[in-house]
Formats: structure tokens, sequence, C-alpha cells
């Protein structure tokens, strides 16, 4: 089990890294094909803010992972160290559970998207597509969340 929570790591990290140097690498592109060439490239726009969109969202399993996602710890630092750890398992359950809200409802949006068939302007790619890291990332949150609930170890 260690060893696939090591590759599914490695890929989570893999996709962000890619997504980051992609979006770099279009915009730049762009940047110098529209000022210096006077060839505007309409679809990159487009892409770039996709892949940022995904990048976005597969973020927030890393950052459940490794415990750098937002929260407010003003009540949480005036409790001692054993109600902490009550209070840290307490959140993360019912972040288990919104999660698993979030994943039906995303998955509920996305079917509804691909049944609509709509079409994105500059790619001319399903929409769908797009919608699919809804269901995705609040799964990949969901465990997440479930391993802190038995294990309350975060790697960061």
């Amino acid at each position: 089990m260690h060893k696939v929570n090591q590759i599914f790591i490695k890929t989570e990290n893999a996709f962000v890294i890619i997504g980051i140097i992609l979006t770099m690498i279009i915009t730049f592109t762009n940047v110098i094909t529209r000022y210096v060439f006077h060839i505007g490239v309409g679809w990159s726009e487009e892409l770039v803010r996709f892949i940022m969109i995904w990048i976005t969202f597969i973020g927030m399993g890393i950052a459940i992972r490794t415990n750098e996602h937002v929260s407010i710890d003003f009540f949480y630092n005036l409790l001692d160290v054993k109600k902490r750890k009550y209070a840290s398992h307490i959140s993360y359950f019912i972040a288990t559970f919104f999660c698993a809200f979030l994943f039906v409802s995303g998955f509920i949006l996305t079917m509804k998207v691909f049944r609509l068939g709509q079409i994105s302007a500059g790619l001319q790619i399903r929409m769908g597509f797009i919608y699919l890291i809804l269901p995705i990332s609040t799964f990949i949150s969901m465990i997440r969340y479930a391993v802190l609930v038995f294990t309350g170890d975060t790697e960061g």
C-alpha cells in the first residue's frame, strides 16, 4: 500500500509541475506570437485557463496531504495538545463527508454537462472533460481526509 501511495504522490506532483510548465510555455509562446509576429492564438488562453483549473483542484489533494490547506486555527490554538488531536480528527471526519457530498454533486454536474454536449469556444472540446476534475479532485480529497481520520499523519 505504501508503494501505491508513493506512486500516487509522484503522479500528483508530476501533474502539477508539468501543468505549470505547460502554462508558462503556452503563455510565453502566445505573448511572442501576438506582439512580435502579430498573430494571436485564440485557443491558447482557454487551454491555459483549463490547465490552471486542473492544477488548482489537483493541488487541493496535495495541500491536504502536506497539511498546507487554508485553515482558521485561532480556536484550535486555544486547546491543549490532547484536545487538539480530537479536534483535528473531528474536523477531518467532517471534511471527509463534505468531500463525499462534493464528489456526488460534482459527478452529477459533470454527467449533466456531458449530456448537454456543451463545447468550449476556443479548443472545441466537450466541457464535460473540464468539469471531470470536480469528482476526481473531491474523491482524492475524500480519500486523503479519510486517511487522516484513521492515522492523523500528514506529510508536511
